[in-house]
């Protein structure tokens, strides 16, 4: 017997029929209940594809940031190496201290060449804040560097030195020894300009350095004011300023000299915009050859070293807040003072007792800072031509860096009975 189906029955028997079929093709995809969209699917796709070739680029850029792993063959273009020049350019001049293997790279990684850029850039020499209540304890002092034979070795004041100096301020008729001395001057290999001025006034036995500060304006003109003041000075016979009584009286002059210097750098850097700030280290030698003293006098952190018996001693202390305050770091090359900088400075003044045979060194911090004292002594002593020593230590400053002018003076201490065969400058 057959029962006739309605319409209604067999829509809902057919739409049964389509959710089975929907529930068995679910049940083929791990039996979630949830279909995957074949959209998911293309953006995953997308995705990978996106990640693989990130990842090629990367690898792409990766030789010119990771270290360069070494080579065992030969590069195949002769262009890839530097050859070194034979002529030094005047700007961007390459650091003496690198050749050959040393040579910087162009793949190098990148925080090594900026450590290697900031290791080779310009010593500039700044001035330093100093409190107020520190610059007023700021006075010259003198101090006598006169040897006392050991028998007669016992602890001494300054005040005994400095009276004892004085009243030997008679001079003998005929001289006890004779000065020679040589200059040179170079600007190094990373400044641009030479802030260094020197001077030697050969009848006075007198010996300049001054050195003006980089990083302010118009050093150069500070420098070659402060050794052209000091020049009239001598020349004219003329020490303005006060004499200190208890203080030798060729090196007092020195002193008022250089404080006649300060006034007339000063002096200069208020007249003009350009100039304001500028200043200078200054460091003085002035023998008496009939009295067998030497007189030194300085500013700044110049030097002045004493050559006897294979040993280097530094007769004059470094005006810096690393000596004066104690500071640490870069602060501590900063000057503490400088000529030219404010209306007084404190001059150091030292006595020495130059012998026969001794050299100083009278120069600017271009060769302290880059050459160790061990090495000064070393090259000032391999040879007698003052000239060629004096060019030795330029050139010594600038194979290790010459990160600022350089200025040297030499000087020889001889006797007066020297013979002909003794050595000349």
């Amino acid at each position: 017997m057959v029962f006739p189906l309605s319409t209604a029955a067999c829509r809902q028997g057919r739409g049964t029929l389509q959710e089975s079929t929907r529930k068995s093709s679910t049940k083929r995809y791990g039996g979630h209940q949830q279909t995957m969209p074949t959209g998911s699917i293309l953006i995953l796709v997308l995705m990978a594809v996106a990640l693989v070739i990130t990842f090629l680029f990367w690898r792409h850029l990766q030789p010119s940031i990771d270290a360069p792993k070494p080579s065992s063959k030969p590069s195949s273009k002769p262009s890839d190496q530097k050859k070194p020049s034979s002529k030094p350019s005047d700007k961007n001049a390459p650091d003496g201290s690198v050749s050959g293997k040393d040579a910087p790279r162009s793949d190098a990684i990148p925080s090594l060449v900026l450590q290697r850029d900031r290791d080779s850039d310009p010593e500039i020499t700044m001035m330093g804040k100093v409190p107020e209540d520190v610059l007023a304890l700021l006075q010259g002092k003198l101090s006598a560097d006169v040897p006392i034979e050991e028998e007669e070795a016992f602890d001494i004041d300054v005040q005994e030195l400095v009276s004892e100096t004085a009243e030997e301020e008679i001079t003998g008729k005929h001289a006890l020894i004779l000065v020679v001395g040589v200059a040179r001057s170079d600007r190094g290999r990373k400044r641009q300009c030479n802030e260094d001025a020197f001077l030697i006034v050969e009848e006075q036995h007198l010996f300049v350095v001054a050195d003006g500060m980089g990083g302010h304006n118009a050093g150069e003109i500070a420098s070659q004011k402060a050794v052209d003041t000091i020049g009239e000075c001598f020349s004219n016979n003329v020490f303005p300023g006060e004499p200190k009584p208890d203080w030798p009286r060729r090196g007092d002059e020195l002193v008022r000299a250089i404080h006649d210097a300060n006034d007339k750098v000063l002096e200069l850097a208020q007249s003009r915009d350009d100039y304001s700030g500028m200043g200078t280290t200054v460091v003085a030698v002035r023998f008496s050859p009939n009295k067998q003293r030497a007189y030194i006098a300085h500013v700044g952190d110049s030097r002045c070293y004493r050559i006897r018996h294979d040993e280097l001693h530094q007769l004059t202390e470094d005006h810096t807040l690393g000596r004066l305050m104690g500071a640490t770091g870069k602060t501590a090359r900063h000057l503490a003072q400088a000529v030219g900088v404010r209306p007084e400075v404190a001059v150091d003044l030292t006595v020495d007792e130059p012998q026969p045979g001794d050299h100083y060194l009278v120069c600017s911090d271009g060769l302290t800072k880059m050459v160790p004292d061990s090495r000064l002594l070393e090259i000032a002593t391999i040879d007698e031509n003052l000239d060629l020593r004096c060019q030795q230590l330029i050139d010594e400053a600038n194979e290790r860096g010459g990160r600022d002018n350089i200025t040297v003076i030499m000087v020889r201490v001889e006797s007066p009975l020297k013979t002909d065969n003794e050595p000349s400058a």
